[in-house]
């Protein structure tokens, strides 16, 4: 099973396939969400500025074998957090 539970700096609303995105990948949901909810949109994988660059919170969904986005917040002050 993958972990469950993931955070990543992706441009856009889509789950990357890379793993440069990310910046929590575990079965926690407390731990992912604090990730979630510290770092700053507005930054690429690699910590450069970029404003297209968003913060997404996900949730492995093993019927469908995807990660759903469950958070999202952009530098153009979008936002929403389902858990």
């Amino acid at each position: 099973m993958l972990n469950e539970w993931r955070v990543d700096r992706a441009e856009g609303q889509c789950v990357p396939c890379g793993m440069n995105s990310i910046r929590y990948l575990g079965e926690e949901v407390a731990e992912a969400r604090d990730v979630f909810l510290s770092l700053q949109p507005g930054f690429d994988a690699w910590a450069q500025p970029n404003p297209k660059y968003g913060v997404l919170l996900s949730r492995w969904n093993p019927a469908k074998q995807v990660y759903e986005v469950l958070g999202y917040k952009d530098s153009a002050g979008s936002f929403f957090l389902k858990v």
